[in-house]
């Protein structure tokens, strides 16, 4: 825990300047001394330890009871004073719990409603701070348009607003609204460990400066800037389900964004991730986006944090998944089942969490002093599904992009001034399967010297929404086959099926025989009544085919071309 010279010198002060330092969140001074057991409510405690519980505190305004030490209160502000585990339930209609203490303290939520009219409905000064929501709790937060009494740094500036490191824990139900800015701040690290949060925010959902980490929770959040964003460093998700409606970014953070498991469903955003590192090793990811779906990028034109690459080695092989699904030695992914309801209210359907013991290590650092943004970012899919709608490039890297295993499946742009894949130094195709349809004025593909993998890609005429388009190999087996949702000129095909020298065929239109997985694409059966496009031999990595040759691997054909002198 970080503490500000104030911190330090606050443990000398008695408790009469505490109440003094913390009075002026409302405009009372009255004190309401502790009570007796039996003028506490009685409610549920089936999730909670009696045993550790050290502070009873039941809200009413001008009227909150307190059973335990701990608490002093000015009207409708609670202050915990010092470390502890403290119940809480009731209401205030213009209240707020604020934490002032050199040790940690737990609160507990048991059908709590605190709305605050001046400033954070819960606000830590001082003090690492635990907020579980007990077993079958619904608790409602909110805080008002205007705050009071900001500090230099013009804070604090979220519902739920702590100055060192928040958690948020249990298995009830925690609804935010932040009608000022955000919804859930720590200025240190921001763990979610439990509990469900349906959060509404006039600016950022959830914010963490150093870190934010959630495992196992269900979050719903509709926010009109940022949904979940790290301003100092990581995100890491690793479990859980989450639904975001944003008005800017769905996930952001300065340094890396990491999925091991879990289900997210991006149903809205400017761009779905944005990180100067983003590694996908598992779970499941959908991603709406009205600009990137995916972006390698730091924001700043500089970047210390992340993992420097080198785009001239050879890549780290591909990782070997365990009980990986073949059939006669052919891969065929199984994607999981996930629920059809999108609606904002409702989070999508749970997959099954598979343990995860560590993620993978990145790959050696290079001797390069080239300080580059470019030098220092990557996107890195290792496994899980990805499946991106996106009016601008579906992944972006301002570095490189690396596919290890996975599914991914991009609808991509419809201009010609972006792609379904877009990267500054290389794109490596070594595993997974990849579906990337979109414009062909922009269409990159997997360099030729991916370590290992094979790739096609198709640039042509116009093939329209909704049309079945095939590869299949020479006895007409399918590949992979989707129908993209949009107009498409350009798709990359990238499979561990396909071989060097092998014979495959581009068909368009027509009907697959086997039966049409959860996200629109085909990895088996036959074609009825489809039009051959093209045949062709897999010669090299990535293998081009179309009436369209004019297309780059990567932007450096796309420099090349832009440096070109054409005034003669």
């Amino acid at each position: 825990m970080k503490y500000k010279f104030y911190n330090n010198f606050k443990k000398y002060l008695t408790i009469s300047t505490v109440l003094s330092l913390t009075i002026f969140t409302t405009n009372c001074v009255a004190y309401n001394p502790p009570v007796t057991s039996s003028e506490v409510s009685e409610v549920s405690l089936s999730s909670i330890n009696n045993d550790k519980i050290n502070t009873y505190i039941t809200l009413k305004d001008s009227n909150t009871s307190v059973n335990g030490d701990g608490v002093l209160i000015s009207e409708n502000t609670i202050i915990i004073s010092q470390g502890g585990t403290y119940y809480i339930t009731g209401t205030l209609t213009n209240g707020q719990i604020q934490v002032n203490s050199e040790s940690d303290v737990s609160i507990i939520l048991d059908n709590t409603n605190i709305a605050c009219k001046n400033g954070p409905a819960i606000y830590s000064l001082n003090g690492d701070v635990t907020i579980l929501s007990a077993e079958n709790s619904i608790n409602n937060l909110s805080d008002s348009s205007e705050y009071t009494n900001l500090d230099e740094d013009s804070e604090p500036n979220g519902c739920i607003f702590g100055k060192d490191r928040i958690t948020i824990d249990g298995t009830g139900t925690l609804n935010i609204t932040a009608n000022y800015e955000d919804g859930i701040v720590s200025k240190d690290e921001l763990k979610i460990k439990g509990s469900t949060i349906n959060l509404t925010s006039v600016d950022d959902g959830i914010r963490g400066k150093d870190f934010v980490e959630i495992n196992n929770a269900t979050i719903n959040i509709t926010s009109e800037s940022d949904a979940i964003k790290s301003t100092k460093g990581y995100i890491t998700v690793n479990n859980g389900n989450i639904q975001l409606t944003a008005g800017k970014k769905g996930f952001e953070s300065s340094s890396e964004f990491t999925l091991n498991d879990g289900n997210i469903n991006i149903l809205k955003s400017t761009e779905g991730v944005e990180a100067a590192n983003v590694i996908i090793n598992g779970g499941y990811i959908n991603i709406t986006s009205s600009d990137d779906g995916i972006n390698a990028s730091d924001g700043s034109g500089k970047n210390t944090r992340a993992f420097i690459k080198d785009p001239n080695a050879k890549m780290h092989e591909r990782k070997d998944i365990e009980n990986k699904n073949t059939e006669n030695g052919i891969y065929k992914p199984i994607p999981p089942e996930i629920s059809e309801d999108t609606s904002n209210n409702t989070a999508p359907k749970m997959l099954q969490n598979i343990p995860f013991d560590a993620p993978p290590a990145p790959p050696a650092f290079n001797n390069k002093t080239d300080d580059s943004a470019e030098n220092n970012l990557s996107i890195e899919i290792n496994g899980g599904y990805i499946f991106i709608n996106a009016e601008g490039d579906g992944i972006d890297s301002n570095g490189i992009i690396t596919f290890n295993e996975g599914v991914v499946i991009i609808n991509g742009p419809v201009s010609n001034g972006d792609g379904a894949l877009d990267s500054e130094r290389g794109i490596f195709y070594n595993g997974g399967t990849v579906i990337a349809a979109g414009s062909s004025g922009m269409a990159e593909a997997p360099n030729n010297d991916s370590s290992e993998g094979y790739s096609l890609i198709y640039n042509g005429e116009t093939i329209a929404a909704e049309t079945l388009v095939s590869l299949t190999d020479e006895n007409d087996n399918v590949i992979l086959a989707f129908k993209p949702e949009k107009n498409i000129s350009s798709v990359v095909f990238s499979s561990p099926n396909l071989k060097n020298g092998q014979t495959v065929k581009i068909y368009l239109d027509g009907k697959c025989t086997s039966e049409l997985n959860n996200y629109g694409y085909y990895t088996s059966g036959t074609l009825e009544n489809a039009s051959l496009l093209e045949t062709i031999t897999l010669s090299s990595k990535t293998t081009s085919a179309g009436v369209k040759q004019s297309f780059g691997f990567g932007r450096q054909f796309k420099r090349n071309h832009e440096n070109t002198d054409t005034s003669n």
